[in-house]
């Protein structure tokens, strides 16, 4: 009963909201399927940065932390482990993280 109600609830939000915004081309099809939207009202944005054209300099150095900000309705499925690791490795710099977790799983 209430996977029926949230899915009622998704599908007139999704057909009442001017634009749906999904960050992959198989999430786009899926939503457009889904709700039978019209290709118009739903667009790809990436989760990632364009790095071309920006110069890395290892030898930087910052001020300040460097702020992350990582929101997700299941961190174990946004791989919340992957990116501290990562930062771990970053040994010269200093990271302050702020995680907020959305509506979905814990």
């Amino acid at each position: 009963m209430k996977k029926f109600i949230f899915r009622t609830l998704e599908k007139r939000s999704a057909r009442y909201h001017r634009l749906i915004i999904t960050n992959s081309d198989y999430l786009t099809g899926k939503v457009r399927q889904t709700y039978r939207l019209p290709a118009e009202k739903v667009r790809k944005l990436y989760k990632a940065i364009d790095l071309n054209g920006v110069r890395w300099n290892p030898d930087r150095t910052f001020q300040e932390p460097i702020r992350i900000l990582f929101v997700k309705a299941d961190f174990r499925t946004g791989r919340l482990d992957v990116l501290v690791k990562a930062l771990s490795m970053l040994e010269q710099y200093r990271f302050q993280a702020d995680c907020y977790r959305t509506g979905g799983a814990v």
